[in-house]
């Protein structure tokens, strides 16, 4: 994704895999964040998920590209949220077991 669309330390994409199941042939389309800190995969939202069977000599909907990357996109505040909380040491051993 272009950098205006990066989050601190994430990249973002939107991924296709495939499954070539015998029981039940999938394809999912997804919007996702890569943190690069540890290279794990996340998708925030199950709205950004599109799960479609495999028909035999048939297209498969893309269009769900376009309308995930028009949805708001949640990991941005919530990982902005998650860098600017500060909590005390005091707190964090007060919480422990609660």
């Amino acid at each position: 994704m272009p950098d205006e669309l990066e989050i601190d330390n994430h990249k973002t994409a939107v991924s296709m895999l495939y499954a070539l199941d015998t029981r039940t042939p999938v394809v999912k389309i997804f919007k996702n964040s890569l943190n690069m800190a540890c290279l794990n995969l996340c998708v925030f939202n199950p709205d950004f998920l599109q799960v479609t069977e495999i028909q035999p000599l048939t297209k498969f909907n893309i269009t769900f590209i376009d309308d995930v990357m028009n949805k708001n996109d949640e990991a941005v505040r919530i990982l902005n949220k998650m860098k600017n909380t500060f909590l005390s040491h005091d707190k964090v051993y007060d919480a422990l077991g609660q």
